[in-house]
């Protein structure tokens, strides 16, 4: 069973992921070209739709376009967001929980070299 820890960070990754997502998808977008009037001259999206040729409508492309034009983030989108910053909150939860022990003095088992772990005195042979 996860952690407490991990449940939490994954509980903050999905948070985020959802509240940010609608907001950081259209900047991406236009960072890498889908514009307001279509894809940019020049580039990543207009090179991406040069290899398509006809674009079909409910494509990822097309919706990419869609959202960039003002049209919202599909909830798909939202969806994959917010499930990749859960598992991120968890690993860096996770990370965090082994490297630190818990708050408890427990010993997480992982020793960093140069550091002694806590509550233990390790003695030089």
């Amino acid at each position: 069973m996860p952690s407490h820890e991990v449940l939490i960070g994954s509980a903050i990754g999905l948070t985020c992921g959802v509240v940010l997502t609608p907001v950081v998808a259209p900047a991406i977008l236009g960072a890498i070209g889908f514009g307001a009037a279509g894809p940019v001259a020049g580039s990543i999206a207009a090179v991406m739709q040069a290899g398509l040729g006809n674009v079909a409508g409910g494509s990822v492309f097309a919706l990419a376009q869609s959202a960039a034009m003002g049209g919202g983030v599909p909830a798909a989108i939202t969806a994959f967001g917010a499930g990749m910053s859960a598992v991120g909150g968890a690993a860096v939860a996770a990370v965090a929980a082994a490297i630190g022990g818990d708050k408890a003095g427990g010993d997480s088992g992982l020793v960093l070299e140069g550091h002694e772990p806590q509550g233990k005195h390790v003695s030089e042979p």
